[in-house]
């Protein structure tokens, strides 16, 4: 964690971000999503909504693609209504 908030100092929030959300990697978000519900409903609840957050940052990094981020949104919005 230090690490992580070292960079967000040094590189900002956007440059900073990485993971999945980060690379577009849609597949590994919806497992992670279903595995969060199945343990945790509440936990799943936050990482939709921090989900949510990271896409605009992936945006604003411009690395990941776009149509990549969209389905990932989409994902994470559809969870939230089920």
């Amino acid at each position: 964690m230090r690490e992580t908030l070292d960079n967000v100092f040094r590189l900002g929030t956007v440059q900073a971000l990485t993971g999945p959300i980060a690379r577009g990697d849609h597949a590994v978000v919806a497992h992670q999503l279903e595995a969060l519900g199945a343990w945790d409903t509440r936990i799943a609840a936050i990482y939709k909504q921090l989900g949510a957050v990271a896409v605009e940052l992936a945006r604003a990094q411009g690395k990941a693609d776009a149509d990549a981020l969209a389905a990932i949104e989409r994902t994470l919005a559809a969870s939230r209504m089920g």
